[in-house]
């Protein structure tokens, strides 16, 4: 039997199949603002995890292991429990 941990933290794409010309990607759980924190760089220099809740921050995802932009993107702050 699956046991399934709220706690996890997930990654998941929410985009529907097929083209189209902006991506979305789903991080939530516990963990979710200090790994935004390691591959979001918003543009104001703060640290997503600095964050109020509500907000959308304007920035670029990050690979730091190869120093390269991935893309722009709108990060937004939503904290639990809603």
């Amino acid at each position: 039997m699956l046991k399934i941990n709220l706690d996890d933290t997930i990654a998941a794409i929410a985009t529907p199949i097929g083209e189209g010309g902006i991506g979305i990607v789903r991080l939530s759980g516990r963990d979710a603002l200090s790994i935004a924190d390691m591959i979001f760089v918003p543009k104001d220099g703060k640290r997503p995890s600095d964050y109020a809740a509500y907000t959308i921050h304007y920035g670029r995802v990050i690979d730091k292991a190869k120093n390269d932009t991935i893309d722009e993107a709108l990060l937004t702050v939503l904290r639990a429990p809603r």
